[in-house]
């Protein structure tokens, strides 16, 4: 009885990373990173970001941005976000998203169509890019696709599909 409730929990907490992962919305607020000299994590342990030099240091005060770079000719549809930027008591912080599904897709793939803060950089032509500068995190949002839809818009992205067995 107890190797099998083991199997189920070991189960359950290795799977844990790809339900959880979906939910993500947005970059964590300022007030959700905790630092230890300079490594940086948010609360839900799935984005961190390492200071480097004497000049980036401190709390993080508060959000700056993000930014986000289309994949292929998907424009908003379907790109990587990149990093989520912050401003330190001195400096700045970039922090990244890390998950099962961000390894194995090889980046945070996200979509921000219908999400107007959401601004086309123009100084980067001719590579398209996607600036969102607000006060919070959570006015920079984004929909996390799903492996099937990331699948479906880009088949040259690496995804875990479940096996369909033919009847």
């Amino acid at each position: 009885m107890k190797k099998s409730t083991l199997l189920t929990l070991s189960s359950l907490f290795l799977l844990s990373p790809f339900t959880s992962a979906i939910e993500i919305t947005r970059c964590p607020e300022a007030n959700e990173i905790n630092h230890v000299l300079s490594d940086y994590k948010s609360a839900n342990l799935r984005w961190y970001g390492t200071t480097q030099g004497g000049e980036n240091k401190g709390n993080v005060a508060h959000f700056l941005q993000a930014f986000y770079y289309p994949h292929g000719g998907n424009d908003r549809a379907l790109g990587v976000l990149v990093q989520c930027s912050y401003l330190l008591d001195a400096g700045i912080l970039q922090m990244k998203m890390r998950d099962n599904k961000v390894l194995v897709n090889k980046g945070l793939y996200i979509s921000i169509v219908d999400n107007p803060t959401w601004i086309k950089n123009t100084d980067n032509v001719p590579y398209t890019s996607y600036t969102c500068s607000a006060d919070k995190a959570e006015d920079c949002s984004f929909t996390r696709p799903s492996d099937a839809k990331i699948a479906e818009i880009a088949p040259d992205i690496p995804v875990l599909l479940p096996r369909v067995t033919a009847e």
